[in-house]
């Protein structure tokens, strides 16, 4: 089953022109092939893609932006991460969204009996028909003896059609994804030297 996780007629022109902010202007047209390689991996068969680039470059911001051609059937779980994230804490934290979505009739909840909190979280993964996207931010943050366990879990959720995972992190180790494993990569960039002089003559900054 082809599943469509963003409006067919978006394009990166139409989320350049939803933005109001000036800023934020600035910073998606520096990454208009960032942007265009998004969309892209919402149309084709990659399960992964990874944002990097270095702290400050708007990574978080990019992403965000272009969630905002996803189509309206398609669920958005976000996750933060922190030092002291491990599995467990992403897995409530995908509960708690998965109740607000249903009580509000978005999803509905898996009627069953589970043996631990994982199978139920994998129960909602299963159950649900929509397409859902996966946001992991600051992915960086992760502890060494936490990390492996999550990319297990990334991994066994990429084996569904339905989900997309994008992980936002400076750099990541590309080889800690198994063979198998179809991702994509992005590198957001600083600002090029005429969109920085954009940003000076935006905020009446004059420099020699």
């Amino acid at each position: 089953m082809k599943y469509k996780f963003i409006n067919e007629n978006i394009s990166t022109q139409n989320l350049l022109e939803i933005e109001k902010d000036p800023n934020n202007l600035i910073l998606l047209e520096n990454n208009k092939t960032q942007i265009d390689k998004i969309l892209n991996f919402f149309k084709n068969n990659s399960s992964i893609l990874l944002a990097t680039g270095f702290m400050g470059t708007g990574k978080t911001a990019v992403v965000r932006h272009c969630l905002n051609a996803l189509g309206e059937e398609t669920i958005l779980l976000w996750s933060n991460c922190y030092e002291s994230t491990n599995l467990d804490d992403i897995l409530l934290n995908f509960f708690e969204q998965f109740k607000h979505l249903a009580t509000h009739n978005l999803i509905s909840v898996p009627q069953a009996r589970f043996e631990n909190f994982a199978q139920r979280i994998n129960a909602y993964f299963y159950s649900i028909e929509n397409p859902i996207t996966i946001v992991l931010n600051s992915f960086q943050e992760l502890l060494p003896e936490n990390t492996d366990t999550i990319i297990n879990f990334i991994e066994h959720l990429a084996e569904f059609p339905k989900i997309k995972i994008i992980i936002i992190s400076r750099n990541f180790n590309q080889e800690r994804f198994s063979s198998n494993i179809k991702f994509e990569k992005i590198n957001v960039k600083a600002l090029s030297e005429e969109n920085f002089q954009k940003y000076l003559s935006l905020h009446k900054i004059r420099i020699h």
